[in-house]
């Protein structure tokens, strides 16, 4: 009696987070894509903080190049690694096109990619920036919707949309990551209950980056979209929803997909501002239907396994929706079991080996998120 009680509670919690999961998603979305895409003719500098290549590298480059701004945009794409061989496609673009190379190595109390910013941060002409990442693509007019928002927001969080996953693991990646990219933190911003952030593309004011301290005040995390967002509530900073954008993911490997998605429990257990407690809850409520699947085979109540197993169509439903939007077209998500067998995986493994690598660097994450650096 009570395990049927139980998950028929838990069916009825399901489906209606299931309908504000595609209500808020679907208008989050209609926003993002209807952003003016008219700005002023105003400079704005874009940096792409770089690392490592895939087959998607240049054409991802070549999109930030060609944008439609009216304004000045002035390019710094900064590495660290002479050798990176996204190098090599820069170096040949630049035969086309006029931007900015720098190479340096990762800075003492940085992170990999906080370390990039810093030393192209040092080179912006303009009071508007844009990070973002390498592996993003970009349609023409993303610069000015960028800018339009920044003219009403101190800080502009853009949509990014994980897609051409051509394996199992890049599959995986992107159920995981789409849910957060593209569902959890646009609706959060819309809704402005705390400015959430998706590091992927942010447009941001210099005068914004200096109230929350500087770029030296995240830059020691493991998450620096997190300790800004972190930085821009305490700041009362406005907070806005940018364009929508894609990631190309290609292949992926075992390997590097599982460090992301420990290092992604990660900053749920050390970053979380509701605390660790919290998190775990969240995984637990997620996740609570496979248990009931199990513990309805073994006490043999087939009401509560016909009830479970509707609360996991409905579990399967938001994920294809999220793979559907993303990939314009309709599909099932059967990766979803998968991806969660591995995230909860993952969450276990985080909670007793916080560590994270970037590149050869390997460092421990403490509370807060906050990285160290374990000298080999």
């Amino acid at each position: 009696m009570f395990l049927t009680t139980l998950t028929s509670l838990y069916l009825i919690a399901g489906a209606f987070v299931t309908v504000m999961f595609i209500w808020q998603t679907s208008r989050a979305l209609r926003y993002a894509q209807n952003l003016n895409s008219t700005s002023p003719q105003v400079g704005v500098t874009l940096i792409k903080p770089v690392y490592g290549a895939n087959i998607y590298t240049e054409a991802n480059f070549e999109s930030w190049l060609k944008q439609n701004n009216s304004g000045n945009i002035q390019y710094i794409f900064s590495f660290q690694d002479p050798s990176d061989p996204a190098l090599v496609i820069a170096k040949k673009l630049q035969e086309r096109f006029q931007f900015e190379i720098i190479v340096n190595p990762v800075l003492t109390g940085y992170s990999g990619k906080t370390s990039n910013l810093y030393f192209a941060l040092q080179k912006a002409k303009h009071e508007l920036v844009i990070f973002s990442d390498s592996d993003i693509s970009a349609p023409p007019e993303t610069i000015s919707k960028i800018v339009s928002q920044l003219n009403n927001f101190d800080i502009v969080s853009c949509v990014v949309m994980h897609t051409e996953a051509q394996n199992i693991w890049a599959k995986i990646y992107a159920t995981v990551w789409n849910a957060v990219t593209v569902a959890l933190v646009p609706c959060v911003i819309l809704k402005k209950t705390f400015p959430a952030l998706a590091g992927g593309t942010i447009g941001i004011r210099q005068d914004a980056l200096k109230r929350i301290g500087g770029l030296s005040a995240i830059a020691s995390y493991i998450a620096e979209d997190g300790a800004l967002s972190i930085r821009a509530h305490q700041e009362n900073l406005k907070v806005g929803l940018g364009p929508i954008l894609t990631s190309p993911i290609a292949k992926m490997k075992f390997s590097d997909l599982w460090h992301k998605l420990v290092r992604g429990s990660l900053i749920g257990l050390k970053m979380n501002p509701n605390g660790f407690f919290a998190t775990v809850a969240s995984y637990v409520f997620l996740y609570l239907f496979w248990i009931l699947i199990f513990a309805s085979l073994v006490f043999q109540n087939y009401t509560s396994l016909v009830l479970s197993l509707m609360i996991f169509l409905l579990r399967l439903f938001q994920a294809s929706y999220v793979s559907s939007v993303c990939t314009q077209k309709t599909r099932c998500a059967y990766e979803m079991v998968l991806a969660d067998f591995f995230s909860v995986c993952a969450l276990v493994v985080a909670m007793f080996r916080p560590y994270v690598y970037w590149g050869p660097i390997k460092f421990k994450v403490l509370k807060g998120g906050v990285l160290q650096k374990i000298l080999p």
